[in-house]
C-alpha cells in the first residue's frame, strides 16, 4: 500500500508539473530528482505575441524567450548613414537580453544590433569649441567614442563635432578674487580661455567677471585672518583700502574680511598651549625654585629658572607653567606669589 501511495505521489507530482510548469515551452524534463528539489529544463515555445508565452516570457522572433533586462555598460555612438542602409546587412535584437556575453543591443543607424560596449576613459573633456561660423573651415578626424581614441584621450565635443582631445587637469593654485565690474565689461580686451590646459606654465584659466583668462594663481599667505568684525550699522563711516587676495597686501599681511568688505590685515599667530609649557625637567626645577622664595614675583622666578642654564624661558612661558602645575597667585604678575594654601 505504500508502495502505490509513493508511486501515485510521483505521478501527481509529474502531472502537475506537466500541466503548470510546461509554459514557458513546449517540451521539458524533470532533471536530478531529490526530496525538496526539481530542475525544470525549460525549452523554447513557439509564440505569435506576448499573450501566447507565460511565466513572465515575452515573444521574440516567434519564440517564447525570458524577460527583457539591461546589461551594464555604454552603447556605442557611431552611426551608419542612411542611405548606407539598404547595403548593410546584420542580424537585429530587441534588448540587451538578445546578445551574447557582454553585448548590449545598440542602435547603429539602421536599426539595433549587438555590439559590445563602450568603456569610457577616466578624466573630463576640455571646455573649449569652435565658433559655428568656423565650423565650415575646420579639418579634424572624427570619433564616435573613447575607444577611436588613442592612449588615455577622449572622445569630445568641439562645437561642430567630436574629436579625440587630452583630457582637462586642473592646475594647482586658487583663482585670483578680483573681478571687473560689469559696466567695465566692453572696455576691456583680453585673450580668453576655456580651462588651464590653455594657459602657460602655472597660470590658471579663471574668470575675471566679463569671461574667463588665464591668471597666476594666488599663493595664500601662511597665518590666520584675525577675527574682529565691524557691525553691519558701522559700514557706511567705514574707510579702508579693499583687497581680493593675499597677493594684493603687502609683506606678510593677508586680505581678510573686516565684515564690511575685505581689507590687508596682519595675521593673527596662532599659539599651540603646549608650548606655553616647559617640560617635565622644567617643572621639577621651577617647582624647587618656588619652595625656595615663596615671596618671588613671575619675573624673579624666570630669572632663577633661568639661570646657570642654556635653555631660557620667558616669564610668559613661567606664568603659563605656575598656573599649569597650580602654584598660582590671585595677584597680578609682578608682586610676589602666594603659597599654594593662603587665606
Amino acid at each position: 500500500m505504500t508502495a502505490r501511495v509513493y508511486c501515485a505521489v510521483l505521478l501527481c507530482l509529474f502531472g502537475c508539473l506537466s500541466t503548470t510548469d510546461a509554459a514557458p515551452g513546449e517540451n521539458f524534463t524533470v532533471a536530478d530528482y531529490s526530496p525538496g528539489e526539481v530542475a525544470v529544463l525549460g525549452s523554447r515555445r513557439r509564440c505569435a505575441s506576448d499573450r501566447d508565452c507565460f511565466g513572465g516570457y515575452r515573444c521574440s522572433g516567434a519564440v517564447c524567450v525570458p524577460p527583457a533586462f539591461t546589461k551594464p555598460g555604454v552603447c556605442q555612438r557611431r552611426q551608419y548613414e542612411a542611405k548606407m542602409c539598404a547595403l548593410i546587412r546584420f542580424v537585429s535584437c530587441a534588448d540587451d537580453s538578445d546578445c551574447a556575453n557582454d553585448e548590449k543591443c545598440c542602435s547603429n543607424g539602421c536599426g539595433r544590433q549587438c555590439m559590445p560596449p563602450v568603456t569610457e576613459k577616466p578624466g573630463v573633456c576640455p571646455r573649449r569649441q569652435y565658433e559655428v561660423a568656423m565650423c565650415a573651415l575646420i579639418r579634424f578626424m572624427s570619433c564616435a567614442d573613447d575607444s577611436d581614441c588613442a592612449n588615455n584621450e577622449k572622445c569630445c565635443s568641439n562645437g561642430c563635432g567630436r574629436q579625440c582631445m587630452a583630457p582637462y587637469t586642473a592646475k594647482p593654485g586658487v583663482c585670483p578674487r578680483r573681478q571687473y565690474e560689469a559696466a567695465m565689461c566692453p572696455r576691456i580686451r583680453f585673450r580668453p580661455c576655456a580651462d588651464d590646459s590653455e594657459c602657460p606654465k602655472s597660470e590658471k584659466c579663471c574668470s575675471n567677471g566679463c569671461g574667463r583668462q588665464c591668471m597666476p594663481p594666488v599663493k595664500e599667505k601662511p597665518g590666520v585672518c584675525p577675527r574682529r568684525q565691524h557691525e553691519a550699522a558701522m559700514c557706511p563711516w567705514i574707510r579702508f583700502k579693499p583687497c581680493a587676495d593675499d597677493s594684493d597686501c603687502t609683506k606678510n599681511e593677508k586680505c581678510c574680511s573686516n565684515g564690511c568688505g575685505r581689507q590687508c590685515m596682519p595675521p593673527v599667530t596662532v599659539v599651540n598651549p603646549q608650548k606655553m609649557l616647559i617640560d617635565a625637567c622644567g617643572e621639577r626645577r621651577l617647582a624647587r625654585v618656588v619652595r625656595s622664595s615663596r615671596r618671588a614675583t613671575v619675573g624673579q622666578t624666570a630669572q632663577e629658572v633661568n639661570a646657570g642654564s642654556d635653555r631660557k624661558v620667558s616669564e610668559y612661558t613661567v606664568h603659563h607653567s605656575l598656573l599649569h602645575m597650580e602654584l598660582h597667585s590671585c595677584r597680578p604678575v609682578r608682586v610676589p606669589m602666594l603659597t599654594p594654601v593662603h587665606g
